[in-house]
């Protein structure tokens, strides 16, 4: 039974890959975690392939090679990680239960994902509601469908152990994603993406500063003084500080969620949900 705890643990962990190639693939991140991302290393593969061969149009075949092979292989990570649920030797009943959570977690990222997207290419500039929402959808729900689906092959009570759980780990995610933000500013800036940082500067800019803002974020390919200046528009505007205490804030609603878990966790287990909690606001990387 311990093996199939940790092939179910692995198989989140095989959706959270699936995610991430996409995401890559999306945000076009040539690198993940100091290596070429998914997309990135098949098209070097697809050149190196052809380098001593006349190929009309190479650099762009190679990138649509890359996307294509990103988007399959998003995919199959995925299919993945659900036949590891499938294959487990949990009562199936359970296993139902978790799989069902698993393709729910697929379902909302991918809202989430297709929410935010929109959202930029339309040029429209989210509200904190909107933002917390597509938070929740693309990465809190991941969090959040994980730690269910191992309260759920627990055998955990579902209004007094796994709803407040669940409520627990969505204010995690996020934090997760504010912290994110804060960290990512300068590859969010590069980007054109309006994120957590952005929504909170925006409102606390002058006429002349929000000028410069939307005219630096929608221009492609700005140089380093370019993104100095909006960074030091929104640190101006102390929008990273207030991101910051918005996080520690979502810190104390969800303290909330775990003292309603019945009967009470532990002080061993409490321990971890809070140094989880302060972990996630602050963090460096």
């Amino acid at each position: 039974m311990a093996d199939d705890i940790i092939s179910v643990a692995l198989s989140v962990e095989l959706l959270h890959n699936a995610k991430i190639i996409h995401d890559d693939l999306i945000d076009k991140d040539i690198t993940r975690r100091g290596f070429p991302s998914f997309h990135i290393r098949w098209a070097n593969q697809l050149l190196e392939t052809y380098t001593d061969k006349d190929f009309p149009n190479k650099e762009d075949s190679a990138r649509e090679f890359g996307a294509a092979m990103a988007i399959l292989g998003g995919n199959i990570t995925y299919f993945l990680g659900s036949q590891i649920i499938f294959n487990s030797k949990f009562e199936n009943k359970l296993k139902f239960k978790a799989y069902s959570e698993y393709n729910e977690a697929f379902n909302l990222i991918n809202k989430g994902l297709i929410i935010e997207e929109y959202m930029f290419w339309n040029k429209i500039t989210m509200t904190l509601e909107q933002y917390l929402n597509i938070a929740e959808l693309k990465t809190a729900s991941l969090f959040e469908k994980s730690a269910k689906i191992g309260a759920i092959l627990a055998k955990g009570n579902l209004n007094y152990q796994i709803h407040p759980l669940s409520d627990f780990i969505l204010k995690l995610g996020q934090i997760h994603s504010i912290r994110d933000d804060i960290l990512d500013l300068e590859k969010d800036i590069m980007h054109g993406e309006k994120k957590f940082p952005y929504i909170i500067a925006i409102q606390n800019t002058t006429e002349a500063q929000q000028k410069i803002l939307n005219e630096l974020y929608e221009k492609p390919d700005l140089n380093k003084n370019e993104i100095e200046e909006v960074v030091k528009i929104i640190n101006e505007t102390n929008a990273l500080q207030i991101a910051q205490q918005f996080g520690l804030n979502l810190i104390s609603q969800a303290r909330v969620p775990l003292k309603k878990i019945y009967p009470a966790l532990n002080k061993k287990s409490e321990k971890f949900f809070m140094e989880l909690l302060n972990f996630s606001i602050e963090r460096d990387y």
